[in-house]
């Protein structure tokens, strides 16, 4: 465990060397050449969509435009019952205040363009999402105030079978990652914590004890290690452009049923090196 500790700084500083997939894409790129008809697997599915959107912004003028020319096409490509994509609050851990409808979206660029645009969104104070949908009672009967718990948002993830979709990410994304950590209990994980305060919503303003780990983390995910993973085992699909990959996809499931299955072995799997 020591020498774990130890090394995480070199692992840090070597991967970003090592890995294909860890810088984003940064020349001016269309959706049309991100895109593959091998993807078409996942129509009719649950999109859980982060997106690197600087190539596209140079490309489509400015993040509004390019932001909706990117859910358009993946709209119209797979029709997706649900489009959904992060729109972290992370202040609330301080502030204690959290705008349903207000509150900009706190990381990344195509987030706050795509919540802006969006249909609705969560009422967790710190990971929020933000979605449009056919079946918003798809998003009932979650408990949003237990962020990583059994009843929460990223649980029900599982249950819908959802795709992670990385678009120009530059590394593998998916918060989905921390509630494995959470259900197959690996020993380094954050601490949960309550925080405490308030919600503004459309029906009024309500007081919230929101359970989420705590703010510092002492590790980080091995992207590299987990994405070759579930790429070895047939789960991703992906496109590449000039040895870089510029859109991946893969199930919640198949990700959860993998992962799972070396956590209950190595449960250092996610950080280790």
């Amino acid at each position: 465990m020591d020498f774990f500790k130890a090394n995480l700084y070199t692992y840090r500083v070597f991967d970003k060397v090592k890995c294909k997939y860890t810088s984003s894409y940064s020349n001016e790129l269309s959706i049309n050449e991100c895109w593959s008809d091998k993807f078409n697997v996942f129509n009719g599915r649950e999109l859980f969509v982060h997106v690197g959107l600087k190539p596209f912004c140079k490309y489509y003028s400015n993040p509004q435009k390019a932001t909706e020319t990117i859910v358009n096409f993946l709209n119209e490509k797979l029709r997706p019952v649900s489009f959904m994509s992060q729109s972290f609050t992370p202040t609330f851990r301080k502030s204690g205040v959290y705008s349903i409808e207000h509150s900009k979206a706190e990381i990344g660029l195509f987030a706050e363009q795509f919540r802006v645009m969006s249909q609705f969104r969560t009422s967790d104070p710190i990971h929020n999402v933000s979605y449009t949908t056919q079946r918003k009672d798809k998003f009932d009967n979650i408990d949003y105030h237990d962020t990583f718990g059994e009843a929460g948002f990223y649980s029900s993830l599982y249950d819908r079978d959802a795709v992670i979709v990385n678009l120009l990410t530059g590394r593998f994304v998916s918060t989905y990652l921390h509630f494995l950590e959470e259900k197959y209990k690996v020993p380094y994980k954050r601490k949960n914590v309550i925080y405490s305060g308030v919600v503004y919503s459309a029906s009024g303003i309500y007081s919230v004890e929101q359970k989420n780990h705590a703010e510092f983390y002492p590790v980080e995910f091995n992207r590299k290690k987990i994405y070759n993973l579930l790429l070895s085992k047939g789960a991703i699909v992906e496109k590449s452009i000039q040895g870089r990959v510029v859109l991946s996809m893969v199930s919640v499931k198949l990700m959860d049923e993998i992962i799972g299955n070396i956590l209950t072995k190595n449960p250092y799997f996610l950080v280790s090196f």
